[in-house]
């Protein structure tokens, strides 16, 4: 299911007879027209606070299968606040994910923590 104040963002755009969901290529499909699609993008940023500084506009208006930009990447943009090839790539949503916590990471955090504070305990024994 498509976030509701996106889909309402996306209709002003669009005829609200054509049936959208995550899949749906926005360039080429939703919106024919370059202009329209850079104002398309413009609004989004300014509207989700999404950075789309690294996209290229360009290059996904005139190749659509090379960078297809949908629905769905839309979504993942306000969640991570910025709209670019990484993630325009991602396969999933899974991969937003941060990553997950193994023994040896905490060990690695912990011996860390251990010796900053043993250096800091031997810095203030002579100061």
């Amino acid at each position: 299911m498509i976030h509701n104040d996106l889909e309402v963002f996306i209709y002003r755009y669009i005829d609200s007879k054509y049936p959208i969901n995550k899949k749906v290529v926005i360039p080429g499909n939703l919106i024919r027209d370059y202009e329209a699609y850079k104002r398309f993008l413009m609004d989004y940023s300014a509207t989700f606070g999404v950075d789309i500084s690294e996209f290229k506009t360009r290059e996904s208006f005139l190749n659509p299968d090379k960078a297809e930009l949908t629905i769905g990447d839309l979504e993942r943009g306000i969640v991570l606040s910025r709209l670019d090839d990484q993630i325009i790539n991602l396969k999933n949503d899974e991969q937003l994910l941060s990553p997950k916590l193994s023994w040896i990471s905490i060990l690695k955090g912990a011996a860390i923590l251990l010796l900053i504070t043993m250096l800091l305990i031997f810095v203030a024994f002579f100061i």
